[in-house]
């Protein structure tokens, strides 16, 4: 009797001392696929009936059926389990629905009391797309699982490529769903179309349109300075073509100028590009020898440029026209200034020459004076005398205005003429004037 007394006490103890059982934790809801009448649907459309076909759950039970249950959480339906646990719900969409990924879940409980959750992964497809950029653009359709994507020809058969007349083409990558639009040329605006065509594991087949626009016109524009300043040798001057935002592929240049009664070519020039992108075409004009010796005038000669540009896929060239002056870098002014013996300061025989000049220094940012003077007399002071006539023309053409002056002296080491003679020393004593230019401009 004691013995058994001391067996129950040590159970109550070792009872009070043990912790207590674990809590049973909470089943977590089973998860599967839901299916429908029609099969493994993966393309939903709005206002679309579907009857959703469901297993596993208790027997007379009840379903609810949600759209997007993490999001929104639409209620669509609810449904009752037959004897075998299976549910059979007709639901329609919402006429809302969104284009985009979506999900549709039917919950209810296992015979078991676990909660079961089926779920349904469709997409809902946009079928009037637009778009708009300046050149080559693209849309990318959703593969509904197990499906495919194509576009539709003009008798809705699939293909892969479309071709809308003179405006581009339409291409697609089945494997992607990406669709491109290429435009042809210089087309710009609003593209007619196409058609595509999105099928599912099902059958299921959803028919829309893509759109898109062509922003960016393109803008012949010829890019030349109000004064064009050659090359340092005078033989070349640069003129830019440019379409806007449209590639150049090729563009010619041609230099004209009216001089009396006859149109003279100056200039012609032409570059090709191999992988033409947007920008400035800067081409090359090489000059002819008319236009060399026109270009080296004081002042240049009046220009007319005309271009003719070629931009990619385009059948015949655009054009655009502009004029400029054209300038030699340099200009040796053909005239010198002459002297009488002993005289320094600015002839008064000169001062209608030296004022026709200044009225023809529009953009000369240098000039320079080099004076030279007959062998009469003592080298050094004839090389002073130069200096001081030098100086006095170099004055005279710059004043008043922000021109640097560059004075030079040659005495009588550089004769231009015979000393031996009075009409030699007369073409001795003289000051030659040159005009520089700005430098070759960057169009």
């Amino acid at each position: 009797m004691v013995a058994k007394l001391q067996i129950v006490l040590l159970a109550c103890v070792a009872s009070l001392l043990l912790p207590p059982p674990a809590a049973t934790a909470a089943a977590a809801p089973t998860n599967g696929a839901l299916d429908t009448t029609l099969g493994p649907i993966g393309l939903a459309l709005p206002n679309q009936q579907l009857t959703l076909l469901g297993a596993g759950y208790r027997p007379a039970g009840t379903a609810d059926a949600l759209l997007d249950p993490r999001t929104t959480a639409t209620p669509l339906g609810t449904g009752t389990a037959d004897d075998r646990g299976n549910v059979t719900l007709q639901v329609t969409l919402p006429a809302t629905l969104t284009p985009g990924p979506h999900v549709v879940a039917l919950t209810g409980t296992t015979p078991t009391g676990d909660t079961l959750r089926r779920r349904l992964r469709v997409t809902t497809p946009d079928t009037e797309l637009t778009s708009s950029a300046p050149g080559a653009q693209s849309v990318t359709l959703p593969i509904p699982s197990g499906g495919w994507v194509t576009l539709l020809d003009n008798q809705e058969e699939p293909v892969t490529f479309v071709s809308s007349r003179n405006q581009g083409t339409y291409s697609i990558d089945p494997s992607t769903g990406k669709v491109t639009f290429a435009p042809r040329g210089i087309f710009w605006g609003k593209v007619r179309p196409v058609h595509f065509q999105l099928e599912d594991a099902a059958g299921q087949r959803v028919r829309g349109t893509w759109a898109p626009t062509v922003t960016a016109r393109p803008i012949p524009t010829v890019r030349a300075a109000k004064r064009t300043i050659t090359d340092a040798a005078g033989a070349t001057a640069q003129v830019g073509c440019t379409a806007g935002p449209i590639p150049v592929e090729k563009c010619t240049v041609t230099m004209n100028a009216v001089v009396g009664d006859e149109d003279v070519v100056l200039g012609t020039g032409t570059e090709q590009a191999q992988n033409p992108t947007p920008g400035t075409r800067v081409v090359d004009v090489a000059l002819t020898p008319r236009g060399r010796k026109l270009a080296g005038r004081p002042g240049g000669i009046e220009a007319a440029i005309t271009v003719r540009m070629w931009v990619p896929g385009a059948s015949k060239a655009i054009g655009a026209d502009a004029t400029t002056t054209l300038i030699a870098r340099t200009v040796a002014v053909p005239h010198p200034v002459h002297y009488a013996v002993g005289e320094s300061g600015v002839p008064e025989g000169e001062l209608a020459y030296l004022n026709a000049l200044r009225s023809r220094m529009a953009g000369v940012t240098t000039v320079t004076c080099t004076g030279g003077t007959d062998d009469a007399g003592d080298a050094d002071v004839n090389r002073r005398t130069a200096e001081e006539r030098a100086r006095s023309v170099c004055d005279y053409l710059t004043r008043g205005r922000t021109i640097r002056s560059v004075v030079q002296s040659v005495g009588e080491d550089q004769p231009v003429a015979d000393n031996a003679t009075e009409d030699g020393r007369a073409r001795n004593r003289r000051v030659d004037v040159t005009f520089g230019y700005a430098e070759l401009q960057t169009i």
